[in-house]
């Protein structure tokens, strides 16, 4: 039979044991719980390029950025943009109440590309009629030319074609082996499909405008495909893009 003064001391047992445990997960959670860590993607590391950062710290109330190049952020997964090339040192420090710990990492960003090659483009959709409505041609089907030119100058930088009696049914028509060089990355082009009556002058089957601006940028940075397109246009036109130095 137990007595009293053995079920209390049982009882300081007991409260010493659940003590000591809450204490070893305290300093457990305390030491071992907040951690700093993150990754980065970006599509290519060429400036100017947005990059990514993904927060993956654990138990951390708050944060803090340094992206190396004189800015940083507060933000838990933030976007920044790399205007010029370099090695940066990006830091981020995660804080929960009174303690913080920090982890760097180095990103490296390439110089611009200077260079644009055309090795091929794609033909998703062409009007299938005139604005008329009538045919392009009467018995056969059209002789595609696709030409690209500075934007305004009437004379093609690059004509590829015809391709007789192209049929529209076939879309897309894709087409490799192209070394066309853009000679200027910050002008703008005319990218222009016709209808090939040769003596006669081409009819003008669709096109558009690209801006090499647009394609250097950091929202769509040096794209491997462009999509030429407008909602409520007949045209799709993907130009294939190769980029160097």
């Amino acid at each position: 039979m137990r007595t009293p003064l053995m079920l209390l001391s049982l009882g300081y047992v007991a409260l010493a044991c659940l003590s000591s445990c809450n204490k070893d997960e305290d300093e457990k959670i305390l030491n071992h719980s907040l951690n700093a860590a993150f990754n980065y993607q970006a599509g290519k590391l060429v400036a100017p390029v947005e990059v990514t950062f993904t927060n993956q710290s654990e138990y951390a109330e708050s944060y803090s950025w340094n992206f190396g190049d004189g800015s940083g952020s507060i933000e838990k997964d933030p976007k920044h943009i790399y205007q010029q090339e370099g090695t940066f040192k990006v830091t981020l420090t995660a804080y929960s109440g009174g303690n913080q710990v920090e982890v760097s990492d180095y990103i490296e960003i390439k110089n611009p590309y200077t260079k644009c090659i055309l090795t091929g483009y794609i033909l998703d959709e062409l009007p299938l009629k005139k604005l008329n409505g009538q045919s392009w041609d009467s018995i056969t089907g059209p002789d595609l030319l696709f030409r690209i030119h500075v934007k305004g100058n009437p004379v093609p930088l690059f004509c590829n074609g015809p391709s007789p009696d192209f049929s529209l049914s076939t879309l897309p028509f894709i087409q490799n082996g192209i070394h066309f060089t853009f000679p200027d990355l910050k002008a703008s082009y005319d990218v222009l499909v016709y209808d090939d009556d040769s003596p006669d002058n081409p009819e003008f089957m669709g096109g558009y405008y690209f801006s090499m601006r647009d394609a250097t940028g950091s929202s769509k940075h040096y794209p491997d495909t462009m999509l030429l397109y407008q909602n409520g246009f007949q045209t799709k036109i993907r130009l294939i893009l190769n980029w160097g130095y």
